[in-house]
């Protein structure tokens, strides 16, 4: 099983579309692991406890967010850490439950946070 994604595994995969990250994920990883991928639609995480970090002042979630541009959204349960990070960086949201058989899929209910006037 999947646990850990290494520093820039994914830097530079212009094509890449979609990452579906599994539950056995580590909590924390690096924004920088999708530098360059400018095509990216969506994150989904399985995680509850996944979170992105910021790569110091190198790699923010600004810098991701200019890249992978208005369409990108994060996907995951809605008590998820991503969920609150999505919220917190204004990044739209796509839902997921799950069966009572453990299969994930999607609820078909979003969410998109808006910056406040002054761009908080």
């Amino acid at each position: 099983m999947l646990r850990k994604i290494g520093v820039f595994a994914f830097k530079g995969c212009e094509l890449l579309q979609s990452v579906t990250l599994p539950a056995g994920i580590s909590d924390e990883l690096y924004l920088s692991i999708f530098e360059g991928c400018d095509s990216l639609q969506f994150i989904c995480t399985r995680n509850g406890s996944l979170k992105f970090k910021n790569d110091g002042d190198y790699y923010t979630f600004d810098n991701f967010k200019a890249e992978v541009g208005e369409e990108f959204y994060f996907e995951g349960l809605a008590t998820s850490a991503i969920h609150d990070q999505a919220r917190e960086q204004c990044i739209p949201f796509s839902y997921l439950a799950i069966d009572e058989k453990g299969n994930y899929y999607r609820v078909g209910q979003w969410e998109i946070t808006l910056p406040d006037a002054d761009g908080s």
